[in-house]
């Protein structure tokens, strides 16, 4: 069993915020990470490696700003997915390969202003080779799709239409 926290520091540039009178920057923790991990087999079949994995992710060190007007270190929403995991390993490296799905959260930071982003089924392959005792290459490829449940207030409409993104 294991336990993984992922806690990001960001720095975020944009010209969008800074046309709306912010300095244009600005640094900070965003969106914070907690995997729990299981191995299931260690041979399912050619030597690969099966687990399962869960995660949720906490927005809850940053303040999230108006969602017109500025960026945030985050996407201000709990969400939670589930993985399959499987992994092989070889003289030369190893490879992985994850299938998963992905419950996002409403974000109702600025209640009636909501929205929910679209759950996402996920496929992930990816590997790495160990250069050395201290290097490692890593590469991964990321597939998601939308399930298409994605919600927006007709407040949060309303809003980003008339005045949103003008004041």
């Amino acid at each position: 069993l294991t336990l993984i926290f992922s806690v990001p520091f960001a720095h975020i540039k944009s010209d969008d915020i800074y046309s709306y009178g912010d300095n244009g920057s600005f640094s900070g923790i965003g969106d914070i990470i907690v995997w729990l991990r299981k191995k299931l087999s260690n041979n399912i079949g050619g030597n690969i490696i099966m687990s399962v994995q869960g995660d949720v992710k906490i927005p809850e060190a940053y303040e999230y700003g108006d969602p017109m007007k500025e960026q945030s270190l985050g996407e201000g929403q709990y969400d939670a997915t589930f993985k399959l995991k499987f992994g092989k390993g070889f003289n030369w490296g190893y490879s992985v390969l994850d299938i998963g799905y992905k419950w996002r959260g409403e974000n109702n930071e600025h209640d009636p202003l909501t929205f929910k982003p679209s759950d996402q089924f996920i496929v992930s392959f990816g590997g790495g080779y160990a250069v050395n005792s201290w290097l490692s290459i890593r590469g991964n490829i990321d597939w998601n799709k939308s399930i298409g449940d994605a919600e927006v207030s007709n407040e949060l409409v309303t809003y980003a239409a008339c005045c949103g993104v003008d004041e």
